[in-house]
């Protein structure tokens, strides 16, 4: 008897990892940002009438993830975020201006467990903060320009990862405002006139050009692919993919990629992803996961990481330890400049 309850409880064990929910991303419903009439409340003044939010993130359709659920705003991101900023601080915002703070979005993310995305010493340094739990992030990587007349200048860059939490639907526009609060603070210091006098002025066609530039990957414009396995992911960019004679099984732990003829197979160790002649997969951690495209960019529905939960059992007076490997899945996105997920 204690010999069959000991093999239950290590089947347990070895099939957690793998009871993965199939939910499927590309089917996920939309929560939308609920904007109060909150204002900023700090006392920066800029010399800028107004916000112009101009998008070019790989996956304009959404900031984030809560649950299953995705993030956005009712009206087009960039008219929405825009009309969003401009509201939020007004106070701060001088209408007697003739410049435009306008604003180039490349990145602007919101993403549950800040502590998969920020530093432990960025973490560290926030007051009142005792937790690993429901902690949050926002990645964002941001050019700022001064619009003035029809030319735009170069004005501020901003890149950076801004820890808050709870991550929460009631938090979720304070963790969007992360990186704004820190453009205000920073406009709010700057001389225009020092700051734009040597550099080189664009007009909007230049700006558009330039950044929707960004979306010329083959595998973005691509109509179909060869089966086979992308070694890296800059391969993925160019679509193009090695090993077509490739299978892929489900080990206890871990999924596994054999290349070469039937009865020759070679494990696979090192690579970024493969086509299965039908769908993309990337390999995240110890295992495959599907990549559902979303706009310019892919999601999945995974884990970057393997967990280990312990237990003690006790049976006829003898206590006996398990470990319990465990993946708990959520969605993330696609870095289209680096590979990697968040």
């Amino acid at each position: 008897m204690k010999i069959v309850l000991l093999h239950i409880i290590c089947l347990v064990a070895i099939s957690s990892i793998h009871s993965q929910n199939k939910f499927d991303i590309s089917e996920a419903e939309t929560f939308y940002l609920n904007i109060n009439n909150e204002s900023y409340d700090g006392p920066e003044k800029i010399p800028f009438k107004e916000f112009i939010i101009k998008d070019f993130r790989f996956d304009s359709t959404k900031f984030g993830y809560i649950k299953k659920t995705k993030v956005s705003l009712k009206k087009n991101n960039s008219e929405g975020l825009s009309e969003f900023l401009n509201a939020y601080y007004k106070k701060s915002l001088d209408p007697n201006s003739d410049k435009s703070l306008v604003v180039v979005l490349k990145k602007l993310w919101i993403q549950k467990d800040a502590f998969d995305i920020v530093s432990e010493d960025k973490i560290r340094a926030s007051a009142g903060f005792g937790s690993r739990d429901n902690t949050g992030a926002c990645i964002a990587d941001i050019n700022v320009f001064c619009q003035s007349g029809d030319k735009l200048y170069p004005l501020i860059k901003i890149t950076d990862n801004f820890f808050y939490y709870p991550y929460n639907q009631y938090q979720l526009a304070d963790f969007l405002l992360l990186p704004f609060d820190s453009l205000i603070k920073k406009a709010s210091v700057i001389n225009i006139s020092q700051a734009t006098a040597n550099k080189k002025a664009y007009i909007w066609e230049e700006v558009n050009a330039n950044y929707s530039s960004r979306y010329e990957i083959p595998i973005l414009t691509a109509t179909s692919s060869i089966k086979g396995v992308f070694k890296t992911f800059d391969d993925f960019k160019k679509n193009e993919t090695s090993y077509p004679d490739f299978t892929t099984k489900k080990s206890k732990l871990t999924d596994e990629l054999y290349i070469g003829e039937k009865g020759k197979e070679e494990l696979l160790a090192d690579f970024w992803g493969f086509y299965d002649g039908k769908d993309y997969y990337i390999k995240c951690g110890f295992n495959f996961y599907k990549l559902y495209r979303q706009n310019n960019s892919w999601d999945i529905y995974g884990s970057k990481y393997i967990t280990e939960n312990h237990h003690q059992y006790s049976i006829d007076g003898i206590t006996l330890s398990t470990v319990n490997p465990t993946s708990v899945n959520k969605p993330l996105q696609l870095d289209m400049e680096t590979g990697k997920l968040y």
